[in-house]
């Protein structure tokens, strides 16, 4: 454990230090952020080829032919976002390239003869289980393609504006006058009547069936029900009683 005398000596030491004054030095200490090459901010690493990077690039400026800072811009994401993927992609054969030769003993030992393809696929297993390359890796690589199409649209939608392509010649804006057709262009353009309307066919299917033509009503005769004289039914009832009483 460090004294107290050797601590306050460390804060002084520290205290004079200015860092890199050479430029190597300098150059140096800028790399201090980059720890690997997935989400490094540097696009070309020291062990890529600047100039297929930059090659990689100028095919994009040919391309696009931008005109303005925001069309370069957006090119110059494509082009970092390409060479990520390109990235991504050897390192993936790097990574099984390794893991095959790393567990070639071990299938020899377990397998007297295997194919290929077998061997790639337990090299592939391994780094999924025992690593999180291929995932890293997958998560980059969809990140690098949603640049690619975000920014592949905006200048899709910026070219569509753009006054020298929008008119169709050389940086001439056009203005609403001088492209809209004249009324010459437009009795051209129309069809004829007898092109426009079909003749009809004459077709049972196709006629509607003519409506039912509604009946006059008749007046309906109601026929009042007499109602019931009033006692019949007790009267029935009481000599129907009668009837069965023996005689005196």
């Amino acid at each position: 454990m460090a004294t107290l005398n050797q601590i306050n000596a460390s804060r002084i030491n520290g205290a004079r230090s200015k860092g890199p004054v050479t430029p190597k030095g300098k150059a140096r200490v800028a790399q201090n952020g980059t720890t690997h090459g997935i989400y490094s901010t540097q696009v070309v690493l020291h062990n890529e080829e600047t100039a297929a990077y930059l090659s990689l690039r100028q095919d994009l400026i040919n391309d696009w032919a931008p005109v303005s800072s925001f069309e370069l811009n957006l090119i110059n994401d494509i082009a970092d976002a390409r060479w990520r993927l390109l990235r991504f992609t050897t390192l993936e054969t790097a990574a099984l390239d390794f893991e095959v030769e790393r567990m070639r003993p071990e299938v020899a030992e377990t397998f007297q003869s295997i194919d290929e393809g077998t061997r790639t696929i337990f090299a592939f297993n391994a780094l999924i289980l025992h690593n999180r390359t291929f995932e890293v890796l997958q998560t980059g690589i969809r990140a690098q393609h949603r640049i690619i199409d975000r920014a592949t649209a905006q200048l899709i939608r910026f070219l569509k504006i753009r006054p020298d392509l929008a008119g169709g010649n050389s940086g001439a804006t056009t203005t609403a006058s001088e492209t809209a057709p004249t009324q010459d262009q437009v009795q051209t353009a129309q069809p004829p009547a007898s092109e426009t309307k079909p003749a009809a066919i004459d077709n049972h299917r196709t006629k509607p069936e003519p409506a039912p033509i509604p009946q006059p009503r008749t007046a309906q005769t109601i026929t009042p029900v007499a109602p019931s004289q009033p006692g019949t039914l007790l009267d029935r009832l009481e000599q129907a009683l009668a009837s069965r009483k023996p005689a005196a």
